[in-house]
Protein backbone atom coordinates (compact mmCIF):
# COMPACT_ATOMS: atom_id res chain seq x y z
CA UNK A 1 0.00 0.00 0.00
CA UNK A 2 3.28 2.30 -0.35
CA UNK A 3 3.96 4.57 -2.93
CA UNK A 4 6.89 5.95 -4.09
CA UNK A 5 9.81 6.69 -6.74
CA UNK A 6 13.10 5.65 -5.40
CA UNK A 7 16.13 7.66 -7.12
CA UNK A 8 19.66 6.75 -7.44
CA UNK A 9 22.31 9.24 -6.85
CA UNK A 10 26.63 8.51 -7.97
CA UNK A 11 25.39 4.98 -9.74
CA UNK A 12 28.85 5.86 -11.99
CA UNK A 13 30.84 5.55 -8.35
CA UNK A 14 33.27 2.20 -8.10
CA UNK A 15 33.55 0.26 -5.16
CA UNK A 16 35.95 -2.58 -4.27
CA UNK A 17 33.93 -6.16 -5.55
CA UNK A 18 34.75 -7.02 -1.54
CA UNK A 19 33.50 -4.06 0.24
CA UNK A 20 30.48 -3.98 -2.12
CA UNK A 21 29.85 -7.80 -1.28
CA UNK A 22 29.75 -6.80 2.55
CA UNK A 23 27.19 -3.91 2.31
CA UNK A 24 24.93 -5.54 -0.25
CA UNK A 25 22.94 -6.74 2.67
CA UNK A 26 23.00 -3.59 5.15
CA UNK A 27 22.07 -1.68 2.13
CA UNK A 28 18.89 -4.05 0.60
CA UNK A 29 18.27 -3.99 4.94
CA UNK A 30 17.82 -0.31 5.25
CA UNK A 31 16.28 0.36 1.92
CA UNK A 32 13.40 -2.15 3.17
CA UNK A 33 13.16 -0.56 6.31
CA UNK A 34 12.65 2.94 4.54
CA UNK A 35 9.77 1.01 2.48
CA UNK A 36 7.91 -0.79 5.15
CA UNK A 37 9.03 1.55 8.26
CA UNK A 38 9.76 5.47 7.00
CA UNK A 39 7.39 6.01 4.24
CA UNK A 40 4.07 6.35 5.14
CA UNK A 41 0.29 5.69 3.73
CA UNK A 42 -0.69 7.98 0.94
CA UNK A 43 -3.16 8.90 3.29
CA UNK A 44 -1.24 9.67 6.00
CA UNK A 45 0.97 11.77 3.48
CA UNK A 46 -1.70 13.71 2.14
CA UNK A 47 -3.19 14.20 5.90
CA UNK A 48 0.63 15.73 6.83
CA UNK A 49 0.16 17.95 3.87
CA UNK A 50 2.73 15.76 1.76
CA UNK A 51 2.75 14.29 -1.46
CA UNK A 52 0.80 10.91 -1.77
CA UNK A 53 3.77 9.90 -3.35
CA UNK A 54 7.08 9.53 -1.00
CA UNK A 55 10.62 9.59 -2.24
CA UNK A 56 13.80 7.03 -1.36
CA UNK A 57 17.06 8.34 -2.70
CA UNK A 58 20.31 5.90 -2.83
CA UNK A 59 23.26 8.11 -3.27
CA UNK A 60 26.94 7.34 -3.46
CA UNK A 61 30.11 9.30 -3.53
CA UNK A 62 33.84 10.23 -2.45
CA UNK A 63 34.71 12.90 0.54
CA UNK A 64 37.73 13.07 1.14
CA UNK A 65 39.30 9.80 2.19
CA UNK A 66 36.16 8.47 2.87
CA UNK A 67 33.55 6.59 0.27
CA UNK A 68 29.53 7.87 1.74
CA UNK A 69 26.93 5.54 0.69
CA UNK A 70 23.40 6.53 2.24
CA UNK A 71 19.94 5.97 2.20
CA UNK A 72 17.32 8.49 2.89
CA UNK A 73 13.63 8.79 2.75
CA UNK A 74 11.16 11.48 3.43
CA UNK A 75 8.99 9.29 5.69
CA UNK A 76 8.23 9.91 9.31
CA UNK A 77 11.13 10.32 10.65
CA UNK A 78 12.40 8.95 13.86
CA UNK A 79 10.80 8.99 16.97
CA UNK A 80 13.17 9.35 19.80
CA UNK A 81 10.42 9.52 22.86
CA UNK A 82 9.18 6.15 21.54
CA UNK A 83 13.03 4.96 20.82
CA UNK A 84 13.44 6.14 24.54
CA UNK A 85 10.20 4.41 26.38
CA UNK A 86 11.29 0.90 24.38
CA UNK A 87 14.64 1.39 25.62
CA UNK A 88 13.27 1.87 29.12
CA UNK A 89 10.86 -1.29 29.06
CA UNK A 90 13.48 -3.10 27.66
CA UNK A 91 15.98 -2.81 30.47
CA UNK A 92 18.31 -0.93 27.97
CA UNK A 93 18.69 2.63 29.93
CA UNK A 94 16.67 3.51 33.34
CA UNK A 95 14.50 6.69 33.41
CA UNK A 96 17.47 8.75 35.09
CA UNK A 97 19.30 8.32 31.61
CA UNK A 98 20.38 11.74 30.74
CA UNK A 99 20.81 11.38 26.71
CA UNK A 100 19.91 13.55 24.08
CA UNK A 101 18.68 13.35 21.29
CA UNK A 102 20.96 11.50 18.94
CA UNK A 103 22.18 9.55 21.62
CA UNK A 104 18.48 7.70 22.47
CA UNK A 105 18.00 7.22 18.13
CA UNK A 106 21.78 5.35 18.30
CA UNK A 107 19.39 2.85 20.40
CA UNK A 108 18.37 1.49 17.32
CA UNK A 109 21.52 -0.45 16.95
CA UNK A 110 21.17 -2.51 19.58
CA UNK A 111 20.53 -6.17 18.56
CA UNK A 112 16.69 -6.83 18.14
CA UNK A 113 15.78 -3.11 19.20
CA UNK A 114 12.14 -2.32 17.66
CA UNK A 115 9.56 -0.03 18.71
CA UNK A 116 7.13 -1.81 15.85
CA UNK A 117 4.46 -4.16 17.43
CA UNK A 118 4.77 -6.68 14.93
CA UNK A 119 7.76 -7.57 13.54
CA UNK A 120 7.90 -9.16 10.55
CA UNK A 121 11.20 -10.01 7.73
CA UNK A 122 10.65 -6.25 6.57
CA UNK A 123 9.12 -3.81 9.28
CA UNK A 124 10.59 -3.33 12.87
CA UNK A 125 13.28 -0.57 11.84
CA UNK A 126 15.59 -1.91 14.86
CA UNK A 127 15.83 -5.34 13.64
CA UNK A 128 18.95 -5.88 11.52
CA UNK A 129 20.56 -2.85 12.40
CA UNK A 130 23.21 -4.37 14.96
CA UNK A 131 24.19 -6.19 11.77
CA UNK A 132 24.65 -3.23 9.47
CA UNK A 133 27.11 -1.72 12.62
CA UNK A 134 28.53 -4.48 12.88
CA UNK A 135 29.58 -4.75 9.27
CA UNK A 136 30.80 -1.46 9.11
CA UNK A 137 32.84 -1.78 12.26
CA UNK A 138 34.40 -5.04 10.40
CA UNK A 139 35.47 -2.57 7.67
CA UNK A 140 36.91 0.42 10.02
CA UNK A 141 33.76 2.57 8.70
CA UNK A 142 31.06 3.49 10.71
CA UNK A 143 27.22 3.98 10.28
CA UNK A 144 24.96 7.76 11.04
CA UNK A 145 21.13 8.72 11.44
CA UNK A 146 20.21 11.67 10.85
CA UNK A 147 16.12 11.71 11.49
CA UNK A 148 13.28 14.59 11.49
CA UNK A 149 10.03 13.64 12.83
CA UNK A 150 7.27 14.10 10.17
CA UNK A 151 10.42 14.63 7.33
CA UNK A 152 12.59 11.45 7.03
CA UNK A 153 15.59 9.61 7.95
CA UNK A 154 19.15 9.28 6.21
CA UNK A 155 20.78 7.06 6.92
CA UNK A 156 24.82 7.11 5.93
CA UNK A 157 27.24 4.21 6.14
CA UNK A 158 30.87 5.50 5.91
CA UNK A 159 33.83 3.59 4.21
CA UNK A 160 37.68 3.88 4.45
CA UNK A 161 38.85 4.93 1.10
CA UNK A 162 42.10 3.27 2.05
CA UNK A 163 40.12 -0.24 1.63
CA UNK A 164 39.45 0.88 -2.45
CA UNK A 165 40.99 -0.46 -5.08
CA UNK A 166 42.13 3.38 -6.63
CA UNK A 167 43.96 4.45 -9.61
CA UNK A 168 47.26 6.29 -8.61
CA UNK A 169 50.40 7.73 -10.87
CA UNK A 170 53.52 6.70 -8.91
CA UNK A 171 55.86 9.34 -8.62
CA UNK A 172 59.55 9.28 -7.42
CA UNK A 173 61.29 11.78 -5.75
CA UNK A 174 64.80 11.65 -5.03
CA UNK A 175 65.42 7.70 -4.24
CA UNK A 176 61.61 7.24 -3.53
CA UNK A 177 58.31 6.20 -4.89
CA UNK A 178 55.09 7.46 -4.09
CA UNK A 179 51.43 7.20 -5.25
CA UNK A 180 49.09 10.18 -5.90
CA UNK A 181 45.35 9.17 -6.46
CA UNK A 182 44.38 10.05 -10.06
CA UNK A 183 41.21 11.19 -9.00
CA UNK A 184 43.18 14.24 -7.68
CA UNK A 185 45.14 14.53 -10.35
CA UNK A 186 43.82 17.01 -13.00
CA UNK A 187 46.66 16.36 -15.74
CA UNK A 188 50.03 15.20 -16.02
CA UNK A 189 52.70 17.21 -17.86
CA UNK A 190 56.15 18.42 -18.46
CA UNK A 191 57.13 22.11 -16.96
CA UNK A 192 57.60 23.49 -20.48
CA UNK A 193 54.07 22.65 -21.82
CA UNK A 194 52.67 25.72 -20.37
CA UNK A 195 53.86 28.83 -20.49
CA UNK A 196 54.99 30.83 -16.96
CA UNK A 197 52.33 33.26 -15.53
CA UNK A 198 53.64 36.45 -14.37
CA UNK A 199 53.87 37.39 -11.14
CA UNK A 200 56.29 37.42 -7.58
CA UNK A 201 55.98 33.41 -7.54
CA UNK A 202 56.60 31.10 -10.14
CA UNK A 203 54.05 29.81 -11.54
CA UNK A 204 52.64 27.80 -14.70
CA UNK A 205 49.54 29.85 -17.08
CA UNK A 206 47.51 26.85 -17.21
CA UNK A 207 44.28 28.36 -19.94
CA UNK A 208 44.45 31.63 -17.78
CA UNK A 209 44.68 29.97 -14.45
CA UNK A 210 47.63 30.65 -12.37
CA UNK A 211 48.86 27.27 -11.40
CA UNK A 212 52.29 28.44 -8.51
CA UNK A 213 54.77 25.73 -9.07
CA UNK A 214 55.79 23.79 -6.12
CA UNK A 215 58.19 20.19 -5.74
CA UNK A 216 56.98 17.58 -4.01
CA UNK A 217 60.47 17.10 -2.31
CA UNK A 218 59.66 20.45 -0.52
CA UNK A 219 57.25 18.92 1.28
CA UNK A 220 58.82 15.59 1.97
CA UNK A 221 62.05 16.99 3.21
CA UNK A 222 63.99 15.10 0.39
CA UNK A 223 66.42 16.53 -2.05
CA UNK A 224 64.61 17.09 -5.56
CA UNK A 225 66.51 16.51 -9.12
CA UNK A 226 67.94 19.34 -11.02
CA UNK A 227 64.39 20.75 -12.44
CA UNK A 228 65.06 21.30 -16.42
CA UNK A 229 62.50 21.40 -19.67
CA UNK A 230 60.95 18.15 -19.51
CA UNK A 231 60.27 17.88 -15.67
CA UNK A 232 57.11 16.06 -14.80
CA UNK A 233 54.39 18.42 -13.57
CA UNK A 234 51.36 17.01 -11.93
CA UNK A 235 48.37 19.85 -11.87
CA UNK A 236 46.50 19.41 -8.86
CA UNK A 237 43.26 21.02 -8.55
CA UNK A 238 41.24 21.44 -5.23
CA UNK A 239 37.83 23.74 -5.82
CA UNK A 240 39.54 27.74 -6.30
CA UNK A 241 43.20 26.71 -5.33
CA UNK A 242 45.57 24.86 -7.95
CA UNK A 243 49.17 24.03 -7.77
CA UNK A 244 51.96 22.75 -10.28
CA UNK A 245 53.62 19.72 -8.15
CA UNK A 246 57.03 19.18 -9.85
CA UNK A 247 58.45 15.73 -9.66
CA UNK A 248 61.58 13.80 -10.24
CA UNK A 249 59.91 11.37 -12.64
CA UNK A 250 56.52 9.57 -13.38
CA UNK A 251 56.97 5.81 -12.56
CA UNK A 252 53.58 5.04 -14.71
CA UNK A 253 49.83 4.61 -13.81
CA UNK A 254 48.38 1.37 -12.08
CA UNK A 255 45.03 0.38 -9.81
CA UNK A 256 46.46 -0.60 -6.52
CA UNK A 257 44.60 -1.95 -3.65
CA UNK A 258 45.42 0.77 -0.63
CA UNK A 259 45.40 -0.37 2.99
CA UNK A 260 45.19 1.46 6.14
CA UNK A 261 48.70 1.96 8.06
CA UNK A 262 46.68 0.69 10.98
CA UNK A 263 45.86 2.86 14.27
CA UNK A 264 49.44 3.66 15.64
CA UNK A 265 50.31 5.63 11.99
CA UNK A 266 46.85 7.07 10.97
CA UNK A 267 47.99 10.42 12.00
CA UNK A 268 50.94 10.82 9.93
CA UNK A 269 50.41 13.61 7.90
CA UNK A 270 49.66 13.70 4.20
CA UNK A 271 49.82 9.82 4.47
CA UNK A 272 46.14 8.20 3.84
CA UNK A 273 47.70 4.86 3.45
CA UNK A 274 50.43 1.84 1.52
CA UNK A 275 50.37 -0.67 -1.27
CA UNK A 276 52.38 -3.29 -2.01
CA UNK A 277 53.65 -3.34 -6.01
CA UNK A 278 53.41 -6.58 -7.52
CA UNK A 279 57.69 -6.78 -6.93
CA UNK A 280 57.14 -6.64 -3.50
CA UNK A 281 58.10 -2.98 -2.93
CA UNK A 282 56.05 -0.80 -0.02
CA UNK A 283 54.80 2.36 -1.27
CA UNK A 284 52.87 5.04 0.60
CA UNK A 285 49.81 6.66 -0.41
CA UNK A 286 49.81 10.49 -0.69
CA UNK A 287 47.26 12.83 0.32
CA UNK A 288 47.98 15.83 -2.29
CA UNK A 289 45.97 18.47 -1.10
CA UNK A 290 46.16 18.28 2.40
CA UNK A 291 50.52 17.99 1.68
CA UNK A 292 49.84 21.37 -0.45
CA UNK A 293 48.04 22.86 2.16
CA UNK A 294 51.07 22.69 4.30
CA UNK A 295 54.00 24.68 4.83
CA UNK A 296 56.81 23.93 2.70
CA UNK A 297 59.89 23.04 4.33
CA UNK A 298 62.74 23.45 2.14
CA UNK A 299 62.23 26.27 -0.76
CA UNK A 300 63.57 24.60 -4.08
CA UNK A 301 61.72 26.28 -6.49
CA UNK A 302 62.39 29.86 -6.51
CA UNK A 303 65.80 30.66 -7.92
CA UNK A 304 65.62 27.43 -10.11
CA UNK A 305 63.08 28.19 -12.16
CA UNK A 306 63.76 31.03 -14.83
CA UNK A 307 61.30 33.99 -15.88
CA UNK A 308 58.50 33.14 -18.19
CA UNK A 309 60.01 32.93 -21.69
CA UNK A 310 63.25 31.16 -21.00
CA UNK A 311 64.50 28.07 -22.81
CA UNK A 312 65.98 25.74 -19.97
CA UNK A 313 68.34 23.88 -20.90
CA UNK A 314 68.23 20.06 -21.44
CA UNK A 315 69.78 17.80 -18.60
CA UNK A 316 70.87 14.96 -20.25
CA UNK A 317 71.40 13.03 -17.17
CA UNK A 318 67.79 12.93 -15.98
CA UNK A 319 65.82 13.45 -19.36
CA UNK A 320 63.69 10.43 -20.55
CA UNK A 321 62.69 12.27 -23.60
CA UNK A 322 62.85 10.28 -26.76
CA UNK A 323 65.82 9.76 -28.95
CA UNK A 324 65.11 10.24 -32.94
CA UNK A 325 68.40 9.52 -34.66
CA UNK A 326 71.33 10.53 -32.36
CA UNK A 327 69.50 13.31 -31.52
CA UNK A 328 67.08 13.45 -28.10
CA UNK A 329 64.20 15.77 -28.32
CA UNK A 330 64.05 19.29 -27.56
CA UNK A 331 60.20 19.51 -25.56
CA UNK A 332 59.53 23.16 -26.61
CA UNK A 333 56.89 23.12 -28.84
CA UNK A 334 57.28 24.72 -32.11
CA UNK A 335 56.19 28.11 -32.06
CA UNK A 336 54.63 28.08 -35.90
CA UNK A 337 51.01 26.66 -35.93
CA UNK A 338 51.20 23.50 -38.34
CA UNK A 339 49.32 23.85 -41.22
CA UNK A 340 47.96 21.05 -44.05
CA UNK A 341 51.38 21.74 -46.51
CA UNK A 342 52.59 18.50 -48.28
CA UNK A 343 54.92 18.25 -45.38
CA UNK A 344 54.74 19.49 -41.57
CA UNK A 345 57.29 21.69 -40.48
CA UNK A 346 59.89 20.38 -38.12
CA UNK A 347 60.16 22.19 -35.99
CA UNK A 348 63.30 23.98 -36.17
CA UNK A 349 63.16 26.06 -38.89
CA UNK A 350 65.21 23.88 -41.37
CA UNK A 351 63.73 21.63 -44.40
CA UNK A 352 60.24 20.40 -44.26
CA UNK A 353 59.82 16.24 -43.35
CA UNK A 354 58.27 14.31 -45.31
CA UNK A 355 54.78 13.96 -42.84
CA UNK A 356 54.57 10.45 -40.61
CA UNK A 357 52.22 8.66 -38.85
CA UNK A 358 52.43 8.48 -34.97
CA UNK A 359 51.62 4.98 -33.32
CA UNK A 360 51.36 5.52 -29.27
CA UNK A 361 50.88 2.41 -27.93
CA UNK A 362 52.24 0.35 -24.75
CA UNK A 363 52.02 -2.83 -26.58
CA UNK A 364 55.56 -3.60 -28.87
CA UNK A 365 53.58 -6.02 -30.93
CA UNK A 366 51.03 -4.28 -31.78
CA UNK A 367 53.10 -1.02 -33.04
CA UNK A 368 54.99 -3.58 -35.10
CA UNK A 369 52.12 -4.86 -36.66
CA UNK A 370 50.67 -1.61 -37.12
CA UNK A 371 53.47 0.03 -38.69
CA UNK A 372 53.92 -2.51 -40.97
CA UNK A 373 50.24 -1.90 -42.14
CA UNK A 374 51.29 1.77 -42.64
CA UNK A 375 54.47 1.46 -43.99
CA UNK A 376 53.36 -0.71 -46.94
CA UNK A 377 50.47 2.04 -47.68
CA UNK A 378 53.37 4.44 -48.03
CA UNK A 379 53.83 6.23 -44.89
CA UNK A 380 56.16 7.20 -42.83
CA UNK A 381 55.97 5.75 -38.79
CA UNK A 382 57.26 6.52 -35.54
CA UNK A 383 56.11 4.97 -32.55
CA UNK A 384 55.72 5.81 -28.89
CA UNK A 385 55.28 3.67 -26.33
CA UNK A 386 52.88 5.96 -23.88
CA UNK A 387 51.45 9.33 -24.38
CA UNK A 388 54.44 11.42 -22.23
CA UNK A 389 56.83 10.16 -25.28
CA UNK A 390 54.68 10.61 -27.52
CA UNK A 391 54.20 14.60 -26.79
CA UNK A 392 58.09 14.49 -26.49
CA UNK A 393 58.34 13.53 -30.49
CA UNK A 394 55.49 15.72 -31.35
CA UNK A 395 57.16 18.64 -30.16
CA UNK A 396 60.39 17.40 -32.16
CA UNK A 397 58.21 17.09 -35.47
CA UNK A 398 54.55 17.51 -35.82
CA UNK A 399 52.95 14.51 -37.39
CA UNK A 400 50.12 14.16 -40.00
CA UNK A 401 47.93 12.05 -37.37
CA UNK A 402 48.28 9.93 -34.29
CA UNK A 403 47.00 6.45 -33.72
CA UNK A 404 46.82 5.76 -30.12
CA UNK A 405 45.66 3.69 -27.74
CA UNK A 406 43.47 4.45 -24.11
CA UNK A 407 45.65 2.19 -21.54
CA UNK A 408 49.28 3.33 -21.61
CA UNK A 409 51.48 3.96 -18.47
CA UNK A 410 52.95 7.13 -17.20
CA UNK A 411 50.44 9.30 -19.75
CA UNK A 412 47.33 7.24 -21.05
CA UNK A 413 45.43 7.94 -24.20
CA UNK A 414 43.03 10.37 -22.64
CA UNK A 415 45.64 12.78 -20.98
CA UNK A 416 47.88 12.36 -24.40
CA UNK A 417 44.15 13.74 -26.41
CA UNK A 418 43.49 16.85 -23.34
CA UNK A 419 47.14 17.63 -23.50
CA UNK A 420 47.16 18.13 -27.61
CA UNK A 421 43.81 19.53 -27.42
CA UNK A 422 44.44 22.23 -25.25
CA UNK A 423 47.36 23.45 -27.53
CA UNK A 424 46.47 25.60 -30.43
CA UNK A 425 50.08 24.20 -32.45
CA UNK A 426 48.51 20.76 -32.15
CA UNK A 427 45.06 21.19 -31.94
CA UNK A 428 43.87 20.06 -35.68
CA UNK A 429 46.20 17.02 -36.12
CA UNK A 430 43.85 14.31 -36.80
CA UNK A 431 44.00 11.62 -33.74
CA UNK A 432 42.41 8.22 -34.50
CA UNK A 433 41.98 5.83 -31.37
CA UNK A 434 42.75 2.21 -31.27
CA UNK A 435 41.38 0.37 -28.42
CA UNK A 436 39.88 -2.82 -27.39
CA UNK A 437 38.04 -0.70 -25.25
CA UNK A 438 34.53 -1.22 -26.78
CA UNK A 439 32.27 -0.04 -23.91
CA UNK A 440 30.38 3.65 -25.23
CA UNK A 441 31.28 5.16 -21.97
CA UNK A 442 34.88 5.00 -23.34
CA UNK A 443 33.86 6.29 -26.87
CA UNK A 444 32.32 9.24 -25.51
CA UNK A 445 34.90 10.04 -23.47
CA UNK A 446 37.52 10.02 -26.23
CA UNK A 447 35.35 11.81 -28.61
CA UNK A 448 34.60 14.63 -26.03
CA UNK A 449 37.84 15.39 -25.49
CA UNK A 450 38.63 15.61 -29.77
CA UNK A 451 39.32 12.27 -31.36
CA UNK A 452 38.39 12.25 -34.72
CA UNK A 453 37.64 8.20 -34.70
CA UNK A 454 37.56 5.41 -32.64
CA UNK A 455 38.38 2.09 -33.68
CA UNK A 456 38.01 -1.10 -32.00
CA UNK A 457 40.35 -4.00 -32.17
CA UNK A 458 40.25 -6.39 -33.86
CA UNK A 459 40.07 -4.51 -36.94
CA UNK A 460 40.78 -4.60 -40.68
CA UNK A 461 43.82 -3.10 -42.26
CA UNK A 462 41.44 -1.48 -45.17
CA UNK A 463 39.26 -0.55 -42.04
CA UNK A 464 41.93 1.68 -40.14
CA UNK A 465 43.97 2.78 -43.66
CA UNK A 466 40.49 4.08 -44.82
CA UNK A 467 40.25 6.03 -41.93
CA UNK A 468 43.16 7.41 -41.75
CA UNK A 469 43.22 8.84 -45.77
CA UNK A 470 39.33 10.45 -44.94
CA UNK A 471 41.16 12.32 -41.93
CA UNK A 472 44.42 13.03 -43.16
CA UNK A 473 44.52 15.72 -45.75
CA UNK A 474 48.05 14.79 -46.77
CA UNK A 475 49.37 11.66 -49.20
CA UNK A 476 52.25 9.62 -47.55
CA UNK A 477 54.86 11.40 -50.39
CA UNK A 478 53.86 14.68 -48.46
CA UNK A 479 51.14 15.83 -51.83
CA UNK A 480 48.34 17.79 -50.72
CA UNK A 481 44.81 15.66 -51.16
Amino acid sequence: GKEFDLFIDGDDTEIDRGVYEDISAPMLHLVRNAIYHGIESPDERLAAGKPAQGQIVISARYEGTQLLVSVRDDGRGLNPPAIRSTAQVRGLIDSFAQLSDREVINLIFQPGFSTAETITEEAGRGVGLDVVRDTLNRLRGNVEVDSTVGQGSTFTLSIPISLQIQLVVLVRVADQTYAIPMAQVAQLVQLDYYPRAEGSTPALDVQGTRHPLVHMASYLHLTASPISANTPTLLINSGTRHWALMVDAIAGRQEIVAKSLGPHLKNVPTVSGATVLGNGQVVLILDPLEMLTRPQRTPVVGPTVPPPGTVLPMDHNNARGAVLGDQRVSLRPPSVAPTRHPAASNGSGGPQAIPYILVVDDSPSVRRVVSATLKNAGWDVLTARDGQEALEIVAQRIPAGILLDIEMPRMDGYDLMAALRKQPTYGDIPLIVLTSRAATKHQQRALQLGADAYVVKPYQDDQLLTTLNELVRVRPNGDPR
